[in-house]
């Protein structure tokens, strides 16, 4: 069996593919920290054969757990330096300047 990947090129196919998400109506608490730590663990001790990507979907910037920018940015660092691919993804309403700038550094740690 080979992994099938379809390209999300456009602003379009990626609101279709995020439309069948249901995202909490209440108030929920958002820690980027515990996603990531957790997503390591995971990877760290599966299949030594399995494609290593990690990806991060959030509604909203973290609200709790490590916060900083320069943290976040370490946590996902290691995951790249053991061969995880990270993609980040934010819901509509998370669409802010900063969480999109936390996401980037998430995305591009190296």
């Amino acid at each position: 069996n080979q992994l099938q990947v379809e390209p999300l090129l456009s602003k379009e196919s990626v609101k279709e593919a995020l439309s069948s998400f249901q995202l909490p109506t209440s108030r929920q608490l958002t820690n980027y920290s515990a996603a990531l730590k957790g997503c390591d663990a995971v990877l760290s001790s599966g299949n030594g054969n399995a494609v290593q990507l990690f990806i991060f979907i959030t509604d909203g910037p973290p609200s709790t757990g490590a916060q900083n920018p320069g943290i976040l940015r370490g946590f996902a660092r290691d995951m790249k330096n053991v061969g995880v691919s990270i993609v980040s993804i934010a819901a509509e309403q998370a669409v802010t300047e900063s969480t999109l700038e936390i996401l980037n550094d998430i995305s591009s740690a190296a």
